[in-house]
C-alpha cells in the first residue's frame, strides 16, 4: 500500500531500498506462490555507467533489468512489477480482506504500521534532535485507515494535515515518542530505526533519564542508592523517577529493612517495558542496527 503499484493489470513495487524491495517480492513469492522469473525489473539511474550497473542489480535480483538514465534521480529507483490481471484482482481482494482483520488485531495492526513506515515513513528531526515521526499518505480513505489505528493503540493524540498532494501523519512528544520506540515502529527498515533511536537518545529526557534506567539494570535500588550510584541528588532522582513510573518505565514497591526507623521503603526497579527499552538502546548502540 505504502510503495505498491496497484493498477488492473498487475502488482508492483517501487523503491530505492533494495533490501525493502527484495523483502516484498519474497512475502508475495511466498504467499502467492509467484515463480521468480514472472517478474519484470525497471530502474531509474543518474548513473553514468548503466552497463555495470545492470550486471550489478541483475545478479541481485536474478532477472534481467530494464535500465533508464535519469538526471533526475538521487539514488536509483528500483520497480519490480507482474503484469497478471487476475493476480492483481485476486491481491486486491486479498488487502481488502487483510484491513478487515488488521483493524480489530493489536499485534497485526503493530506489524502493518512497521511495514507502512518502511515505506513511507519518515524520522523528522531538528538540530539533531527527534521531533516527530510521519508518515506521508497520498490516499484519503489509507489516511483514514492509518488514523484508526492510532487511535486504536493509543490514548494520544496524532496530528494529521494537508499539504497540496498529500497527507502527513505525525506523532510528537517524547512520552509518545517513547512508546512508539516500545512497539518497534520502524523495526522493519534498519537505517530509519537507527535513526529513530540515535536521535531520540539526543532528547533532554532521554539523556537524563537513561543515567537512572542503567543503574536500575542492577536490580531493585532505593533512592538514597539510585542516587549516590548515579551521581545525582536526591530529589533529582525522585522527580525523574515518578515520571517514569507513570509512564510505567519504572516500578515501584515497598520493603521493610530491619533496624531502620520507618517500618517501609521505597524502592524501584525497571518494569518490563523499561527493560525493553534499555535492550533496544544497547543493541542499536552495540550493532548500529
Amino acid at each position: 500500500l505504502a510503495e505498491g503499484n496497484k493498477v488492473s493489470y498487475g502488482i508492483g513495487i517501487s523503491n530505492t531500498e533494495v533490501e525493502l524491495v527484495k523483502r516484498f517480492r519474497k512475502i508475495i513469492e511466498d504467499k502467492f506462490l509467484i515463480d521468480k522469473k514472472s517478474w519484470k525489473a525497471y530502474v531509474k539511474s543518474s548513473k553514468e555507467k548503466l552497463e555495470q550497473e545492470r550486471e550489478k542489480l541483475e545478479k541481485e535480483f536474478g532477472i534481467k533489468v530494464t535500465m533508464q538514465f535519469t538526471k533526475l534521480a538521487t539514488n536509483d529507483a528500483i520497480e519490480l512489477r507482474i503484469n497478471n490481471v487476475l493476480l492483481s484482482i485476486i491481491f486486491n481482494k486479498f488487502i481488502k480482506n487483510a484491513m478487515e482483520k488488521i483493524e480489530n488485531n493489536r499485534d497485526l495492526a503493530l506489524k502493518f504500521l512497521d511495514g507502512y513506515e518502511a515505506g513511507d515513513g519518515s524520522i523528522i528531526q531538528r538540530k539533531g534532535y527527534l521531533y516527530s515521526i510521519a508518515i506521508t499518505v497520498k490516499n484519503e480513505q489509507v489516511k483514514n485507515y492509518l488514523v484508526k489505528l492510532f487511535g486504536n493503540l493509543y490514548e494520544f493524540k496524532i496530528s494529521v494535515r494537508r499539504t497540496k498532494e498529500c497527507y502527513e501523519i505525525q506523532v510528537r512528544g517524547v512520552r509518545n515518542l517513547t512508546r512508539i520506540i516500545l512497539d518497534e515502529h520502524f523495526r522493519s527498515h534498519k537505517r530509519q530505526w537507527k535513526k529513530l533511536i540515535k536521535t531520540y537518545l539526543k532528547k533532554q529526557y532521554s539523556r537524563s533519564h537513561r543515567v537512572y534506567w542503567s543503574t536500575l539494570k542492577a536490580g531493585s535500588l532505593s533512592i538514597e542508592e539510585i542516587a549516590a550510584k548515579s551521581n545525582r541528588s536526591h530529589w533529582s532522582v525522585r522527580d525523574a523517577l515518578c515520571i517514569d513510573t507513570k509512564e510505567n518505565l519504572v516500578i515501584d514497591c515497598k520493603k521493610r529493612i530491619e533496624g531502620r526507623k520507618a517500618p517501609y521503603f521505597k524502592f524501584y526497579s525497571l518494569s518490563t517495558d523499561g527493560l525493553k527499552l534499555m535492550q533496544i538502546i544497547e543493541e542499536v548502540e552495540r550493532h548500529g542496527a
